[in-house]
């Protein structure tokens, strides 16, 4: 503000060296100009006193953003405590079983339960040992269906998989998946045309009902004929559609650090060739 004043005034009041010599020709009228001039720039100085006025505003500002902060803190501090809560919860929850002991219908209970297969008690104690917290476990990975025609990995491996201190070889996953191909109609593999960078073979497993496998050429067309449309019309499209069965696609081992994944694929093998219940 100092610097802007300075610079309105006249040059007269300006230049030091000037002045004098100004001064003399200037005349009481101009005199009395500059003065007024001066009395103007000098109340514009003292201007932000008068500022105190906002003063008010300025507080209620200072305080609107105390209260965001307290409200931001008190929201945080809430969300926290609820994840606390809900870990503890988890923490004393009792393990899921995959047969429930309160059923609303005694009898339905008592049916479905001599329809289940029996499971393995061998794996059942393993994964609850292997289990590090209850609540990784749930009714579909707490127990695993027994079955006499069809292996299960441990049956072929000698261990229990994921089990500390094993970890299955590549050439051993494949020799499990081609026995159980052996034992069900519901599993076909297939060796891919092409290698892996270290010029091993790369297996294909597939597990579907016996009379989609069956039908797995026809398939194989109608996905081709899909994947184009234009060798299709609309409603050739529709009539392959109907007929045609959604694949799903599982790949395990994607990344070498991650070991878990093929694991697990051979167990889901399994179980969706040896159990036949409707959720499968």
């Amino acid at each position: 503000m100092l610097s802007y004043l300075i610079g309105v005034l006249p040059p007269q009041l300006r230049s030091n060296e000037d002045t004098l010599d100004h001064r003399q020709s200037v005349d009481g009228s101009r005199a009395s100009l500059y003065y007024w001039q001066l009395c103007v720039a000098c109340s514009m100085l003292r201007a932000p006193v008068e500022l105190s006025s906002l003063e008010p505003i300025m507080n209620t500002r200072v305080s609107l953003q105390r209260i965001r902060l307290f409200t931001l803190a008190l929201v945080a501090a809430v969300a926290c405590w609820q994840i606390s809560v809900r870990v503890r919860a988890q923490g004393n929850e009792k393990p899921k079983t995959a047969h429930p002991s309160a059923a609303s219908n005694a009898k339905s209970a008592a049916t479905k339960k001599s329809e289940a297969p029996a499971n393995n008690p061998e794996f059942a104690a393993k994964v609850k040992e292997f289990t590090t917290q209850s609540y990784f476990m749930t009714e579909l990975v707490d127990h695993l269906p027994a079955s006499e025609k069809v292996p299960s990995p441990d049956k072929i491996l000698g261990y229990t998989i994921g089990s500390p201190g094993h970890l299955t070889y590549t050439k051993d996953m494949y020799r499990y998946y081609r026995e159980l191909e052996k034992a069900t109609p519901r599993v076909r593999t297939f060796v891919a045309p092409e290698k892996s960078e270290e010029g091993k073979q790369q297996l294909l497993v597939v597990v579907g009902d016996e009379t989609a496998i069956a039908k797995l050429n026809r398939y194989k067309e109608i996905t081709s004929k899909l994947a184009d449309p234009r060798k299709v019309t609309d409603a050739e499209a529709e009539q392959l559609i109907g007929e045609g069965k959604a694949l799903y696609w599982a790949s395990g081992s994607i990344h070498s650090p991650e070991t878990g994944s093929p694991e697990m694929l051979m167990e889901l093998a399994y179980r969706l060739a040896a159990v036949g219940s409707p959720f499968i």
